[in-house]
């Protein structure tokens, strides 16, 4: 039989304490991080229910202004960048359409130009540009065994 676990209960608040401590210093140095980076006013209002105190971070002033700008803003004006997964999703799966779509059209005006060339070349339009398969076609044919380069299979 196993031994009873122990439960040191000083301890145990003793490195819970520590680990918040050290949780809280990596929290502000992400945002001051993401306020640098975004060039964007960020604040960061932290209530520890233990001791009762409020961290606050850069100041309490600039904290109070920025919270004040945010409220006073309409909520319209609040939630106007603000996506949910749903709408993140369905603007990507939108986006890669528009792609698609585009990609298919640059491909219609790469085969029409092709066709084009080819007409304008001297080959005429039921002439397959690649031949059939069968064995005897080089580059261009019409079916005929023997088909040289053009596919008029009178070879060259």
């Amino acid at each position: 039989m196993g031994r009873r676990r122990v439960t040191l209960d000083w301890a145990n608040q003793r490195v819970k304490r520590a680990n918040i401590k050290a949780r809280l210093a990596e929290l502000i140095k992400k945002t001051n991080e993401l306020s640098n980076l975004c060039d964007v006013r960020a604040c960061l209002v932290v209530l520890d229910r233990e001791v009762d105190q409020v961290v606050v971070w850069p100041s309490t002033q600039e904290a109070n202004s920025l919270m004040e700008k945010y409220y006073s803003l309409t909520e319209h004006q609040r939630n106007k960048k603000a996506i949910d997964p749903e709408s993140y999703i369905q603007i990507s799966i939108e986006k890669i359409e528009k792609k698609i779509a585009n990609t298919r059209k640059a491909i219609e005006e790469l085969e029409i130009d092709h066709l084009m060339y080819e007409l304008n070349s001297g080959h005429q339009e039921g002439d397959a540009i690649f031949g059939d398969g069968e064995e005897g076609d080089a580059i261009f044919g019409d079916g005929e065994e023997g088909d040289a380069i053009f596919g008029d299979g009178g070879g060259l």
